[in-house]
Order: C-alpha cells, then structure tokens, then sequence
C-alpha cells in the first residue's frame, strides 16, 4: 500500500500543529524514543480543538505509533441477532441495525445489562437489501421513545445503489427519502455516502463519508476523476524460455505461439487472487513495458509473453498499480474492482509514498 496526499482539513485554523519523530536511542540502541523522550506525553485534544500531527518514523524499522487514550467506534453492519450479542459485547462492537426485530432483540440486551448500548439504525431508501423499509421506519417514528429506550443511538445511514453514477435519477430520490426519515427519527449524525457517493457533492455529505474502495484507489464513479494508485500487486519471474512458432502454453494449449516467443513463468496464479477470466487477456508491466498473459492462468503461474522486453529471473513484474490500473484489471476480468481487491489471498506491505 501507499499513503495518498493528506485531506483537506476545514477552513479553521489549527489550534495546534505538533510534529513527532520517531527514532531509535542512541545510548540503547533497541528503545524507540519519540522526540528523544522515552515516553512522550503530550497536552490532550480538546472537543472542538483542530490538532495537525506529522509524524515521522526516521527508525528505519518498521514500528507503529501507539496512540492512547483515543477511541474509536466500530461499526458490525451485520445487526445483532440474538446469538450474536455475546461477541458483540466481548468485542466492544457496535451493531448497525436492520429491522424492528433487531432493535427489539438490542434493547432488550440494553435493559439485561442495566445500562444504555450504543447502535446505529440502517435505513432503506430504495436498495432493497439491508435496512428498515418504508412501514417499518413508520412503525419505529411513531413508537421510538419506547424502542430505543435502552438504546443510545449513534448514526443514522443509509446506501446509495447508485452512487458512482452521478447522472442517476436514483441518487436524489434516495437523497430525498433519507432526508425525510431523519425528520421522523430523533437527532443522530447521518451518513449516506460511500467513495462514490462522496462525491456528488455537499448534499450527500451529511455527518459523515464512508469511503471505501476509494481508500485503495478505485475509481469512485463512473468516467470520473481517476485516484492516484493505492495498491499495489506484484509477481515475480520464474522461469524465462523461448519456444518456437506452433508451440502452446499451459493447461488445454489454449495459446499457441505465432512466432518463436520468449515465456516467462511468473508467479502468483488464482489460489492468490488472480481471477482465470485473465486467462489470454490480462496484461503485466515489466522492464518498461505492457505484456501480455498467454494461456490459461494457473493455480500459482501466469504465462507471459516477455518477446519484447529484456528480463531475468527473480525480476518483479507489476499486475496491480500504475502501469495496470485496477479499472483496467477489473474490466479485463469481467468483474468490477471490489471484486479483484477482495478476492486478493497475498500478505500486504505498507510503504510510504516516497519508497
């Protein structure tokens, strides 16, 4: 992974900027010191206070800042049936509710624990998959002092099932009808926009964005702006051979070589993630240039044709990133890009932008 430009903060000022550096002692050589203090304590963040931090790991080891006395809410969009309550409270997680049974069933958990739980309620407004309907959300405006009784609420959502259309008809009916059922609702911060939705503009903001497959630098929209690469998915050459003209490549000898061609085997194949439907139709960069998969994608390998480029092997070859964008991966593939994210099976490495 590689970190992107930093967000745009508000239009206030900040109240503090404060810069750490993270290195190792000089006398010990093995204590990580941060701004050569053992441990370094700093005046706390205030509500409503705007802190900008750069932090800088100048170590050369790869070793987290740990923050603490900072938390954060996690959201299990799953709802809280009844067998899942126990693991919900033991993983301090917060259920996004789905259905009156489920508020029933977290209010009544509340009322066992003698004390108030934090939800969200997910409200549909056009999806149809997840949410409360339209008779439901009647049901729970009329009637919420008694069923959130034991429930601190702590968003409102909804999802837009056409986000990254901007042109859609459907993004402001949905905008619509979200609006009017926080009207019905008591007070909560709202979110109704994903990576696309986000940027349909100020409207569809609310409280909060959920980004998502814009973090790893998909394209949020259709024909929209393009992310700068996030992830990145590399393989490594095998083995290099030529062949000559007739001659096949890989399972059912799907590819046949028009000319004697250079093969390099490179590994991962599909056990890793790399869908089959790339079989004579994906492409890699290597050495400076595109080249083309040639037969079928197998369990650990990929065929590759490396006739025009110069390589060895051990040399890394680029399936995922600037060269081969995720769009274009996706569409080769037949599928969309969440699909080729979450169906990668690699171990993941972060780096910062410069290496």
């Amino acid at each position: 992974m590689r970190t992107i430009d930093p967000l745009t903060t508000p239009d206030q000022a900040p109240n503090r900027v404060v810069k750490m550096s993270e290195r190792l002692s000089i006398r010990r050589g093995t204590d990580f010191m941060i701004n050569d203090e053992m441990h370094h304590n700093d005046k706390p963040v205030t509500v409503g206070e705007l802190q900008v931090w750069d932090v800088v790991n100048d170590t050369g080891m790869d070793h987290p800042f740990h923050l603490h006395g900072f938390f954060f809410q996690v959201l299990e969009r799953d709802g809280a049936p009844p067998d899942a309550v126990p693991a919900l409270f033991a993983h301090h997680l917060t259920p996004v509710l789905n259905s009156l049974a489920e508020i029933a069933a977290w209010n009544a958990a509340a009322a066992t624990a003698r004390r108030s739980l934090d939800a969200a309620i997910h409200i549909d407004t056009g999806m149809n998959r997840l949410g409360l309907p339209g008779e439901a959300l009647s049901t729970l405006a009329g009637e919420w002092k008694t069923r959130l009784k034991n429930i601190n609420l702590v968003l409102l959502m909804s999802h837009l099932a056409s986000g990254d259309e901007p042109n859609s008809k459907m993004n402001d009916q949905q905008l619509a009808r979200f609006r009017t059922a926080l009207a019905m609702l008591p007070p909560a911060p709202a979110s109704l926009a994903a990576s696309g939705g986000s940027f349909l503009g100020k409207p569809y903001w609310f409280d909060l964005v959920r980004p998502g497959i814009g973090l790893f630098g998909g394209a949020p929209q259709e024909g929209g702006k393009s992310m700068k690469t996030v992830a990145v998915l590399t393989g490594r050459v095998l083995q290099l051979r030529r062949i000559d003209s007739g001659q096949s490549v890989g399972y059912a000898a799907t590819f046949r070589a028009k000319r004697p061609t250079m093969i390099a085997t490179v590994a991962p194949g599909y056990a890793a993630g790399i869908p089959r439907t790339l079989s004579n139709k994906g492409v890699a960069f290597a050495a400076g240039k595109r080249v083309p998969f040639v037969g079928r994608v197998s369990m650990d390998m990929i065929g590759m044709d490396f006739s025009d480029v110069t390589a060895k092997v051990g040399d890394t070859v680029e399936l995922l990133g600037d060269h081969v964008t995720l769009e274009e991966v996706a569409a080769l593939a037949g599928t969309n890009a969440y699909e080729i994210l979450t169906g990668l099976k690699l171990p993941r490495h972060y780096t910062d932008a410069a290496s």
